[in-house]
């Protein structure tokens, strides 16, 4: 058992084009030569155990995040790079490794809270619940590895709030991939993979505000073979 107490501070100072940037007619977004940097300040406790066959652990997190430089974009056609104020998120999240050979599971979940503590409002385009799932298997026997990947998330917007658009909750997003690896002498590998098992029709979020989200890979198929030298 393990306990760990972290704390970060880092900076972002504003680019030459956060800075300066004209546009050639004059109009649209520009640069601010105010600028100064942001900045955010990181807190975590986390506590961690480890088994034989397992290992796990749960983790509490703060973030401040402060003079963020973001495009203020009260018009959708002008706008100027600002230091827009002190943001924060808070959260827990916890991962899990078993290992009963030959078999491999793992897990991972985290909740997060953002909020912009100037305009007291909820970001919403990072996903509040996420969690993914992996199950896998090594036959031994015929050197084979079979790997099954879930994702899930759920509690996000498909665009941003730029104040003059109206953001939609996204549908509840959840993929599964399959990876089968056949493994040959010197070296060789031939792969499987299918991507979206299940074929759903998932949307990501849009950091540029496209509505309805940005949409996710359909099902696929790739068929491949991969060496790397041993030496």
């Amino acid at each position: 058992t393990a306990v760990k107490l972290l704390y970060g501070r880092a900076f972002r100072a504003p680019t030459v084009a956060e800075l300066y940037f004209v546009s050639i007619d004059g109009t649209g977004y520009g640069g601010n030569p105010n600028l100064g940097p942001e900045t955010i300040d990181a807190l975590e406790l986390v506590l961690m155990w480890r088994g034989q066959t397992w290992q796990g652990d749960v983790g509490l997190f703060e973030n401040r995040w402060q003079d963020a430089i973001l495009l203020d974009l009260s018009s959708p056609s002008t706008g100027d790079y600002v230091n827009s104020g002190r943001n924060q998120a808070q959260g827990v999240e916890t991962s899990w490794t078993w290992l009963p050979q030959p078999w491999r599971l793992e897990g991972n979940a985290s909740y997060t809270h953002s909020h912009n503590v100037t305009t007291d409002q909820d970001y919403r385009l990072f996903p509040r619940f996420m969690a993914n799932l992996l199950a896998g298997y090594e036959w031994a026997a015929i050197n084979t590895r079979i790997a099954l990947v879930s994702r899930y998330f759920r509690g996000a917007d498909d665009v941003p709030d730029f104040g003059f658009n109206d953001p939609q909750p996204l549908a509840d997003y959840l993929r599964t991939d399959l990876n089968l690896v056949k493994a040959f002498n010197g070296g060789i590998e031939a792969y499987i993979n299918v991507i979206n098992l299940l074929g759903r029709d998932n949307h990501l979020p849009s950091v540029i505000g496209v509505e309805n989200g940005i949409p996710d890979e359909p099902l696929g198929i790739s068929i491949g073979v991969r060496w790397a030298d041993q030496k």
